[in-house]
């Protein structure tokens, strides 16, 4: 977008000879670079910036802080290079020349300079400031389309991020619910394998016990045995 400076307040000065003949933009591009007034084309300049040359208007305009999106439409003229028109907001403008060699030749243009070259050219003014307002017009439309296009798909973006965030807590919860589970449960079932076991080894004595009284009362059988087979 177009950029504030101190020298955009005030209306077009140039060189003195044309206080007036345009607004703050073309007086901030006028500072940006060197200008040598056309001879015999009152208020019509070109400079000797050779980076100029070689710049499309926009370009120009973006170097010179001046990147707003200011229209610049084609002006056919029969037997002339390709002419670009850029008007800038509060009078003035550029009118590039398009050299088949890739040259860019570029006019500086006070409001009233510009009129009497288009009207030179058998251009009218009115019809070439209809198409630029237009072309402008849909420029604008264009990034604003751009924007909104954007903001879905941030907002896309972000109900994404929701649903992700939602996913992952439930699966936290899920993951914290068989842990305490299996924390308690094989502690329970341990509690019952050990008493079972003390089951279990309280029933080792009573069991040998009862062997022993076995052997006992057969240890206490054998003498009588041994002496009734005994020789008389």
């Amino acid at each position: 977008s177009q950029q504030n400076f101190p020298t955009m307040a005030a209306p077009f000065c140039g060189d003195r000879q044309y206080i007036g003949d345009g607004g703050p933009a073309l007086q901030h591009l006028w500072t940006k670079l060197t200008w040598r007034e056309i001879r015999n084309c009152p208020g019509r300049y070109t400079t000797s910036d050779v980076r100029a040359r070689s710049e499309t208007p926009s370009e120009l305009l973006k170097r010179c802080n001046l990147d707003a999106a200011f229209a610049t439409v084609e002006v056919d003229v029969a037997g002339k290079d390709p002419i670009l028109l850029t008007r800038l907001p509060g009078g003035g403008g550029l009118l590039t020349y398009c050299k088949a060699n890739g040259v860019f030749v570029h006019t500086f243009n006070t409001e009233s300079g510009l009129a009497r070259k288009l009207d030179a050219m058998h251009v009218n003014l009115d019809t070439i400031l209809s198409a630029a307002a237009s072309a402008a017009s849909t420029n604008a439309a264009a990034a604003s389309s751009n924007a909104a296009t954007a903001a879905a798909a941030a907002a896309a973006t972000t109900t994404a991020a929701s649903t992700s965030a939602a996913t992952a807590a439930a699966a936290a919860t899920n993951a914290a619910n068989p842990a305490s589970s299996d924390a308690v449960n094989p502690a329970a079932s341990g509690s019952s394998n050990a008493a079972n076991a003390v089951k279990d080894t309280a029933s080792v004595p009573s069991a040998a016990s009862a062997n022993a009284v076995k052997a006992v009362k057969a240890a206490a059988s054998v003498p009588s045995a041994v002496l009734s087979s005994s020789p008389n």
